[in-house]
């Protein structure tokens, strides 16, 4: 993620998919992930809202283009800060 979702993080928010940079390996909805920084240190667990072929696929994009990209109406949140653990 990027150095402003690692910023809102600390500040008790939940990961959007503006703040995601890239994704690695393959999870789906519901699995646990790793959440790292821009320098590939962990910064928390959480359990996640989106497959990896869709957190992809709207990784860096605004709420507004995500409807857009997916064909439906997305989740409020690609990890919710309720299923998130900071490390």
């Amino acid at each position: 993620v990027d150095a402003g979702c690692v910023a809102a993080l600390g500040r008790g928010k939940s990961i959007l998919a503006a703040g995601i940079t890239e994704v690695y390996g393959n999870f789906e909805r519901g699995d646990v992930i790793r959440v790292e920084d821009q320098d590939g240190r962990l910064i928390a667990k959480g359990m996640v809202e989106y497959d990896w072929d869709e957190c992809d696929v709207i990784k860096g994009l605004r709420r507004e283009e995500l409807v857009e990209q997916l064909g439906y109406l997305p989740r409020s949140c690609v990890i919710h800060r309720d299923h998130m653990v900071l490390i």
